[in-house]
């Protein structure tokens, strides 16, 4: 077994995909930060899901200074990345109302480049409107990685920007790898992936 197979395995079983009345899917990753509190449970899966997001920096040669997070779900994650990686972790604010901003008064110099981190995308708006706020605040974007695409047009609206987006699952890679360790049938493997969008 793959490690990708094992973290595909160990987010199923821990119910962080959830099937929705309307046959979407939500994807909750945060689990994940409390597998070692979990009975049963030995693998550190925040961190094994780290060691794929290194693998996509290294593999694809991505330089940066320092991770944003994208509110809010990337925040735990840019955390631990930022352990990982011995890099500066960049939390931007989101007010009730749904703005972004200020910057915090601690945000790396602005010829430093920012690495853009998020657990689960799917449109790509909560991305689309780092990216914005971060170039009107002087920093140059170019990438961004989430834990799961959703392959709902985030990719494309990234694109667009100039924005690559990485990512350790899509929608369709997570649900062959469970149908080919037989944990769904291809009827469930037809039902969630049938509306994934190309970028």
């Amino acid at each position: 077994m793959t490690k990708l197979e094992h973290i595909a395995l160990q987010l199923w079983d821990r119910n962080t995909v959830i099937p929705q009345a309307n046959q979407t899917l939500y994807f909750d990753v945060r689990p994940a930060e409390f597998a070692r509190k979990s009975k049963g449970i030995n693998l550190d899966l925040a961190t094994d899901i780290l060691d794929q997001v290194r693998g996509l920096v290294l593999t694809n040669g991505i330089l940066f200074d320092f991770f944003a997070s994208v509110p809010f779900g990337g925040c735990p994650f840019a955390e631990h990345a930022g352990r990982l990686f011995n890099k500066p972790a960049l939390y931007i604010p989101k007010n009730y109302h749904g703005k972004l901003g200020p910057l915090p008064c601690y945000a790396p110099e602005r010829s430093a480049v920012p690495l853009l981190i998020e657990n689960v995308t799917r449109h790509g708006t909560d991305l689309v409107a780092v990216v914005e706020f971060l170039r009107e605040n002087g920093y140059a974007v170019q990438s961004a990685i989430t834990i799961v695409d959703h392959e709902m047009g985030a990719r494309g609206r990234l694109e667009r920007l100039g924005v690559k987006l990485y990512s350790v699952f899509t929608r369709t890679n997570f649900f062959r790898l469970l149908l080919q360790r037989e944990q769904i049938t291809k009827a469930t493997y037809d039902l969630f992936t049938k509306d994934c969008v190309a970028p």
